[in-house]
């Protein structure tokens, strides 16, 4: 058996108490009224859902993260975290059972996920120890 954190995105403006705000992205559009739009940008889309449900009905034990940020998008990483490397790096923990599945609505918001994981994991750009005090990178040879 597997936890699954089932992350979607929505946008600040989607927060509550603020309306749904982005034309109806986070609870499927449609008109409807003030309090009935703040009830339903609460609940992630139905297709989240749908998602949920058939993790859930495999076994999974399925938490939904709605992210509305970089920092909260960095929260849900953190989670999956193992103990730091030798280098200093974080890295996603090989032995934990917490798998991660991104429901999104679009490439954007894919690549919002995919870029906080780079930011998140990847080394920090150094420079080759061979480079002359005074020079640049975009000066160094390919």
């Amino acid at each position: 058996m597997y936890d699954v954190v089932l992350l979607t995105l929505g946008s600040e403006r989607d927060a509550p108490g603020a309306g749904c705000g982005s034309g109806g992205a986070c609870c499927g559009g449609g008109a409807a009224t003030t309090d009935d739009r703040e009830e339903r940008c609460e609940t992630p889309r139905v297709p989240v859902l749908a998602c949920a449900d058939a993790l859930t009905a495999r076994g999974a034990r399925v938490e939904t993260v709605t992210a509305r940020s970089d920092a909260e998008i960095d929260q849900v990483l953190a989670r999956l975290d193992g103990p730091s490397r030798p280098d200093g790096l974080t890295w996603p923990d090989a032995d934990t059972k917490t798998r991660l599945v991104v429901a999104v609505a679009g490439d954007a918001q894919l690549r919002a996920v995919l870029r906080r994981m780079v930011r998140r994991y990847a080394p920090p750009p150094r420079s080759p120890p061979s480079r002359l005090a005074g020079r640049t990178v975009p000066d160094l040879p390919p």
